[in-house]
């Protein structure tokens, strides 16, 4: 089988047909005024990653000039073997070039259908196998970025239950936990003292260090009244981070409903594409092999950190994937709330995990961000 396909910057359309196809031959077409041969040589190491056995070969093709396109598929020896080819994200110079490619050498031009998470042919409609599943691991490396060690250690599951229940005090005692949070960043130790050790002020937030203190995340010491000490460095990392908590709760939902998820990653460019200067995404998820964006927020959402999110996830994530802001409660206004749907950025508010299921919270804002604009 031969697998002709149109590359651009949409890492799904990439990835999926040829995941899926399985094909002993893969041919990549390309322009490079649209993608970088450093990212194709990515999309390539992806792709050999997951099926060494299958020959790739890479061409550059204007795929404007219908001429080019032409004689650049005239060019593509084949035998007695299966044509099939994918022009996701091409122009009408490529999409004409396919169809005449096909009627003339028996080929089958086809389209991927999300919903049905199907590839089919794209003359009968008719399905030509199913969609094989993309993982974080393959998008990463077909971007040509890597990651980099967790900034914050990623919460274990015998501890999912405990910070669930303290970031739930935390989302309606927003004040008492930001002067705590100060407060811990304050601290000056002596020499020789704990780095685990922190001060607080119990008149103040006494109710919020009790629940602490209740789910064991942190005890008194010795240091005198006042002084307290957490659990351990992950647990002193966690109270050092004022918006942490909604990150890992926001995650510990996301496991069930993603088929794959991440909390507090940064991705390292490795010197390619360095447009963005900040390229830490709080949650990712892949759910039917399309990645989920999260921003996390626990201030008022400002247009900022919608731009943000919406960047990140293009340029991570292609047009396919989805972004959305994950925040306590109510911190967007109405005119906040009708630019985010603009943008077809989701809201999810973390308040409804405490009745209703992540996969209802999840698809309704989905559902949301995939409204067309009012």
């Amino acid at each position: 089988m031969v697998h002709i396909q149109f590359l651009s910057n949409d890492i799904t359309s990439a990835l999926i047909p040829v995941l899926s196809l399985k094909p002993d031959r893969a041919i990549f077409l390309y322009d490079n005024d649209e993608i970088s041969p450093k990212r194709v040589n990515s999309i390539v190491s992806a792709v050999r990653k997951k099926l060494p056995r299958t020959t790739i070969i890479c061409d550059t093709v204007d795929r404007f000039e219908f001429a080019d396109v032409a004689d650049k598929l005239k060019n593509i020896e084949v035998g007695n073997e299966m044509i099939y080819f994918g022009t996701a994200g091409s122009t009408e110079s490529v999409s004409i070039g396919a169809l005449f490619y096909c009627y003339k050498m028996g080929g089958v031009p086809f389209y991927t259908d999300f919903e049905q998470k199907t590839l089919n042919n794209a003359i009968t409609g008719e399905k030509i196998c199913e969609i094989a599943p993309v993982s974080l691991d393959d998008y990463i490396r077909a971007l040509g970025a890597k990651r980099e060690d967790q900034m914050r250690a990623k919460p274990s599951g015998k501890d999912f239950f405990r910070i669930k229940k303290m970031a739930e005090w935390i989302f309606s005692h927003e004040g008492d936990w930001h002067m705590l949070c100060a407060s811990i960043q304050k601290t000056k130790r002596k020499k020789g003292e704990s780095e685990l050790w922190f001060y607080a002020p119990q008149r103040s937030l006494g109710n919020t260090l009790e629940r602490l203190k209740f789910y064991g995340f942190i005890k008194e010491c010795p240091g005198g009244e006042g002084w307290y000490e957490a659990e351990s460095d992950a647990v002193m990392g966690w109270l050092k981070t004022y918006g942490y908590w909604l990150e890992m709760y926001t995650y510990i939902n996301g496991l069930k409903f993603f088929d794959e998820t991440e909390i507090s990653v940064k991705f390292d460019w490795d010197g390619s594409d360095r447009y963005l200067t900040e390229n830490e995404i709080d949650v990712i998820g892949i759910k039917d092999s399309i990645p989920w964006f999260i921003s996390c927020k626990m201030s008022d959402i400002e247009p900022s950190a919608m731009h943000e999110i919406s960047n990140l996830a293009i340029h991570f994530g292609g047009p396919n994937s989805k972004k959305f802001i994950a925040t306590t409660g109510n911190k967007a206004s109405d005119n906040r709330r009708a630019y985010m749907r603009k943008m077809h950025i989701g809201l999810i508010d973390v308040t409804r995990f405490y009745d209703e299921t992540p996969e209802k919270v999840f698809s309704d804002a989905k559902n949301t961000a995939e409204e067309t604009d009012l």
